[in-house]
């Protein structure tokens, strides 16, 4: 509220941080109360993530894959047949 303002245009400019800046004329007149209702919007919101990592290291010198299989997972893993190649499919990049 202010008292004792002389009567003439005025500029009333609003701003607060996470709001967008706002203003408006207001005329105030010889023994009048004026009442400015402002509708203030918020700023955009934004937020960025950035993401690194290293990536794995890959072994490229040639095809082989190996892997170490233990009894307890030969013994737990279905084998029709008995076929110990079979077991192969435990090691990760092999498929079927």
């Amino acid at each position: 509220m202010f008292s004792f303002l002389k009567p003439g245009e005025y500029t009333l400019a609003v701003e607060q941080s996470g709001f967008r800046p706002l203003t408006q004329n207001v005329r105030v007149l010889l023994g009048q109360t004026v009442t400015a209702n402002l509708k203030i919007d918020l700023e955009k919101a934004s937020a960025s993530i950035e993401v690194t990592a290293d990536g794995a290291i890959l072994q490229t010198e040639d095809a082989n894959i190996t892997a170490n299989v233990s009894n307890r997972e030969i013994a737990n893993v279905p084998n029709p047949g008995g076929d110990l190649t079979y077991n192969a499919i435990l090691t990760p990049g092999i498929t079927g």
